[in-house]
């Protein structure tokens, strides 16, 4: 009897331990077939280009545009960019720059990945090292319309996963942001004689590249 106990026992033990492991593998290919989805690769490095279709407007030596409403307001922008202010000069206009809105659009579609030029179920797509690629795109914002180009250099080769079931493309995004600010410019006693208004945007972090379904 307590032998057939003990056989009863381990039959049940492994029974559990199966079921166990069938649950544990299902979780993960779950998992699997989830980072499938979510699979992207940060483009470090790449130079990220910004334009606007408006003549007014400059770009600074850290890449940040900046573009103006009116061709006054950028020319007062000039104006006081060029000058030569002294925090101590008492004869001097002064100008306060106050932010008045700021926004970053997330994961911002740029266009489809020049490697993909056809949708195709694919199991993985592979960059290769050693290559070189310009994606450029544009999008409307606050009335502008904003151009976006990215180029990247691969210096090591990096595999995506893909969902073979589905139509898929090489995708790339970027997270851009966007401020408004108000310049008041006072003379030096104290009376407002002019208010004008400037934009920025400037790409955050890597652009990134990911699989796009159909």
């Amino acid at each position: 009897m307590i032998i057939n106990n003990r056989k009863f026992y381990f039959q049940l033990l492994s029974i559990l331990s199966l079921f166990i492991l069938l649950i544990s593998s299902a979780n993960l290919s779950k998992v699997s077939a989830d980072s499938e989805e979510d699979s992207n690769v940060e483009l470090e490095g790449a130079n990220v280009e910004l334009t606007v279709d408006t003549p007014y407007n400059l770009t600074k030596d850290d890449g940040t545009l900046v573009f103006f409403d009116t061709e006054e307001d950028y020319s007062e922008y000039l104006n006081f960019k060029n000058q030569n202010i002294v925090s101590r000069c008492a004869t001097c206009n002064k100008t306060t720059t106050t932010t008045i809105t700021t926004n970053t659009t997330r994961e911002k579609w740029v266009n489809y990945h020049p490697l993909t030029n056809a949708w195709v179920k694919a199991s993985s797509y592979t960059i290769s090292r050693g290559k070189s690629y310009t994606i450029s795109g544009s999008y409307s914002y606050g009335g502008f319309n904003v151009g976006v180009s990215i180029s990247h250099n691969t210096s090591v080769s990096a595999t995506i996963p893909a969902n073979s079931k589905k139509y898929s493309r090489l995708g790339v995004w970027s997270d851009i942001t966007f401020k408004r600010f108000k310049h008041v410019v006072k003379n030096p006693t104290g009376k407002i004689i002019n208010t004008y208004y400037s934009n920025t945007a400037y790409g955050v972090g890597a652009p990134y590249i990911k699989v796009k379904y159909k």
